[in-house]
């Protein structure tokens, strides 16, 4: 019987962790980051960055082996996070609404889907460590870039402008709970009379 153990799915770490006795550690970098929590007071030691693999069991009965480069090798005390930036700068698609809410609750990558499971409030999907016979013959997928990770320099602060923000409301109108035709009517109509305002004299506005 496999032992598995959850990895966190979380949109909140920046760089994927590896920790736990389902990993196999298959290279070193020779390079260390801290990790640094919620509370700026809790940062631990340096820790290696390494690439790991695993295995998923996909319930079609296929075994798939996960490969996770630029990862912090957290130790076997600790529990795996994956990131969910580094994941998609991988091309995975991370698909996070839970199916109870009408979401996928999966991950996509190299044409495989990844259920995921709900554990405790978070969201998991189940690894083991790959047998000899597997990581010869099994599928490998990357689950982060090869290049070296840099999450200060990952950083999107730009307003959304208003054409963007309708575009935005105009893209999800057939799922969001918002009358999006009265929406947009109130929104030009409001841009109407502030440009009609705009151009009369002052003292009309009176």
């Amino acid at each position: 019987m496999y032992q598995k153990e959850p990895a966190i799915v979380d949109s909140g770490a920046d760089t994927t962790g590896i920790g736990g006795n389902t990993w196999l550690i298959i290279g070193k970098t020779g390079r260390k980051a801290l990790v640094k929590g919620y509370n700026d007071d809790y940062v631990t030691q340096p820790h290696e960055i390494v690439t790991g693999i695993t295995a998923i069991n996909l319930p079609n009965g296929e075994t798939v082996i996960l490969k996770a480069q630029e990862a912090l090798n957290l130790g076997t005390s600790a529990t795996t996070v994956l990131s969910v930036l580094q994941m998609e700068e991988a091309g995975v698609r991370v698909n996070l609404k839970s199916k109870r809410h009408g979401g996928l609750q999966c991950l996509i990558a190299d044409k495989r889907v990844i259920p995921l499971s709900i554990e405790e409030g978070m969201m998991v999907v189940k690894t083991r460590k790959p047998t000899e016979a597997e990581l010869r013959d099994c599928e490998e997928i990357k689950i982060s870039p090869s290049y070296v990770w840099k999450p200060h320099g990952q950083s999107d602060t730009a307003e959304v402008t208003p054409e963007e923000y309708y575009h935005l409301q105009s893209t999800i109108s057939k799922t969001a709970d918002v009358n999006l035709p009265a929406l947009m009517s109130s929104l030009k109509q409001k841009k109407k009379a502030d440009d009609s305002d705009q151009l009369k004299p002052s003292g009309e506005n009176k």
